[in-house]
């Protein structure tokens, strides 16, 4: 096969490239703008994402903002509670003085009652003896 009949071969393929090329050049376009949509839409992606991630570092201030303001409240609760299991020791103990001392009091009243009981006795039984000592 020379040149000669490459030529007659050729003549017939270029009505099929002549009919391929606007499908190739369609292919072509297609996988461009496809290339270019796929840029538009990872830009438009990416600019999401960034407006996402500035709220969510906007959230993450505020939240850090409120545990702080948390924090300082929980510090001074504790603070206060340290406080109140000490006043409630103190208290604990000052009741417990109270208690003791009724307590004592308790046996002084008893023996002081009883004192005065005995003495009335005695004032009584005197009154008689010196009542049935006239007659």
């Amino acid at each position: 096969m020379g040149w000669l009949e490459i030529i007659p071969l050729l003549k017939r393929l270029l009505p099929l490239l002549s009919r391929v090329a606007p499908m190739l050049e369609g292919v072509i376009a297609a996988r461009a703008s496809a290339s270019a949509n796929n840029e538009e839409a990872f830009e438009r992606f990416s600019g999401e994402l960034k407006g996402d991630f500035a709220i969510a570092a906007q959230n993450h201030a505020e939240l850090r903002r409120s545990l702080a303001d948390h924090t300082e409240h929980l510090l001074v609760i504790a603070d206060d509670i340290k406080q109140l299991r000490v006043a409630d020791t103190q208290y604990a103990a000052r009741l417990e003085e109270a208690e003791t001392q009724i307590a004592s009091m308790g046996k002084w009243l008893r023996a002081v009652s009883i004192i005065t009981i005995l003495l009335l006795l005695v004032c009584v039984f005197l009154l008689f003896a010196i009542l049935s000592s006239r007659h």
